[in-house]
């Protein structure tokens, strides 16, 4: 799959299914000791507006760890949001 088309698709089935991101993989790699039966990965994370970044070669449990750390950053941002928000009301 070329990395244009397969970050189009993504940003697309994100924008379809209201998603903050998706991960995109390349399988056809698990020859090179990437991906599937591999302890490392290569992955593009994708937004819904077309926006990317290519994590380079790294572990699986990196990946995780990165993966996790984003979405708490964003689960602090709505919530600060949130709370502004409703203080805001409050008033």
């Amino acid at each position: 799959m070329e990395t244009d088309k397969g970050v189009d698709k993504a940003a697309d089935k994100a924008r379809r299914k209201n998603l903050d991101f998706i991960l995109l993989n390349y399988p056809a790699r698990a020859g090179e000791g990437i991906g599937f039966g591999a302890d490392d990965n290569e992955v593009t994370l994708v937004r819904p507006d077309g926006t990317f970044e290519v994590w380079e070669r790294m572990s699986k449990l990196e990946v995780g760890t990165r993966v996790l750390n984003g979405i708490l950053e964003q689960w602090k941002e709505r919530n600060v949001k949130e709370q502004t928000s409703n203080a805001n009301v409050k008033r």
